[in-house]
């Protein structure tokens, strides 16, 4: 996908998307079950035998179907809240809040930071999504004011890759300061690319987050 737009004449327009402008993702709700399987400590075994499969498999069979109940949303600056409450877990929604960039011009996603609760520890953290089409081994670059370091991919599937992003207090605080932070990704043909994030509303997005239950 990433390598289609930059094969474009015309420059890549990329713009923060604006809450009036923010499309709901059915992926930012499924957020807080990628990011346990991608941390440590929360990860799912990666090499789980075919017969662990095919009995999660059967087990998921005799489970009565899982319905969605109730969505709720809401939004926090360049953030949107988004949070579904399941019929297996009446009055525990599932929350999480997601700030994306788009191409203005194809409308296609281009980059997307999700906040979710890892719910073995209670902590956030933070899941960026870029398309596929990346270079792997240089990774991702965070950088907001003075802080500034590289993750590696945790996971790539169709569309998207994935990494994990944990957000101590020194980074929240200084998100919190900082007007505009930056991404960079590499794509496959060695090309940097730069995305310019604009966090307003991050604070409140991360408490909303945090004080679900």
């Amino acid at each position: 996908m990433l390598q289609a737009l930059l094969r474009s004449r015309s420059p890549i327009a990329i713009e923060v998307m604006r809450p009036w402008r923010a499309a709901i993702c059915a992926a930012a709700v499924a957020a807080a079950a990628m990011i346990t399987a991608a941390m440590p400590g929360g990860a799912l075994a990666q090499g789980a035998g075919r017969e662990e499969a095919r009995q999660d498999k059967a087990g998921a069979a005799k489970s009565p179907r899982r319905e969605l109940l109730r969505t709720e949303t809401k939004k926090f600056g360049n953030w949107v809240l988004t949070c579904e409450e399941y019929s297996d877990r009446p009055g525990k929604p599932v929350c999480s809040a997601m700030l994306k960039i788009v191409d203005s011009r194809s409308g296609r996603l281009l980059f997307a930071w999700i906040l979710a609760k890892q719910s073995k520890t209670g902590q956030i953290v933070g899941l960026l999504q870029t398309p596929t089409g990346v270079a792997i081994e240089p990774g991702v670059t965070f950088r907001f004011s003075k802080f500034e370091r590289r993750f590696s991919y945790s996971s790539c599937e169709p569309g998207r890759c994935s990494t994990v992003v944990p957000l101590g207090l020194a980074l929240r605080k200084e998100i919190g300061r900082v007007k505009k932070g930056h991404i960079s990704i590499v794509s496959i043909s060695g090309q940097r690319i730069n995305f310019e994030i604009l966090p307003d509303g991050f604070d409140k997005a991360y408490r909303a987050v945090l004080a679900v239950k």
